[in-house]
C-alpha cells in the first residue's frame, strides 16, 4: 500500500474532458455523412472539467444556471426547451460566444451526445484516473482533418 500517492489536483489534465464537436467555429460541418473529416475544416474541441473537479463556486454557479434554465411552471417551457436550455447553460462558461451561438442552432441529439460524453467521462473512478498516464487524453473515434 503506497501511502505517498500524489493527490490529483484540478489543473491535472486527467480532470478534464475533451469533446470534439461536429462543426467548425463558423458553424460548418467538420465531418461528412460518413464521419470523415471535411478537408480544411477543423472541428471545435471543447475542454470541460470533470464534474467532481469543479470548484465549489463553479459548481454553485452551474447549479444556479441550471435552475434558471429550467424555468418555472408558469413560463410555458416544454420539457425539450428546458433540456436545451440546461445543456446550453452548463456549457456556457466553457465555450466562446461564437461556439455558443453555433451550439444554440444544433439539434437536441448533438447536445445530448455532448452531455452524455461529459457525464460519462466525469464518472470514471478516481482509481482509474490515478493509473492513467500523465499525458492529456483526447479520445476521438474520428480521424483528424489533417490526415
Amino acid at each position: 500500500m503506497n501511502l505517498n500517492k500524489q493527490i490529483i489536483g484540478r489543473n491535472d489534465a486527467r480532470t478534464r474532458v475533451t469533446v470534439v464537436l461536429p462543426f467548425t467555429e463558423e458553424g460548418l460541418d467538420a465531418f461528412d455523412e460518413f464521419g470523415d473529416p471535411v478537408g480544411g475544416r477543423n472541428p471545435v474541441e471543447v475542454v470541460l472539467p470533470r464534474f467532481d473537479f469543479l470548484g465549489r463556486k463553479e459548481f454553485k454557479s452551474m447549479m444556479d444556471a441550471i435552475e434558471v434554465a429550467q424555468g418555472t411552471a408558469e413560463d410555458g417551457k416544454t420539457d425539450q426547451d428546458k433540456s436545451y436550455d440546461v445543456i446550453l447553460a452548463t456549457l456556457r462558461p466553457y465555450v466562446s460566444d461564437t461556439v455558443h451561438a453555433v451550439l444554440e442552432e444544433q439539434p437536441m441529439g448533438v447536445l445530448e451526445q455532448i452531455s452524455v460524453q461529459w457525464n460519462e467521462a466525469s464518472t470514471i473512478p478516481l482509481g482509474e484516473l490515478e493509473g492513467s498516464s500523465r499525458s492529456s487524453k483526447k479520445a476521438t473515434s474520428r480521424r483528424s482533418a489533417t490526415t
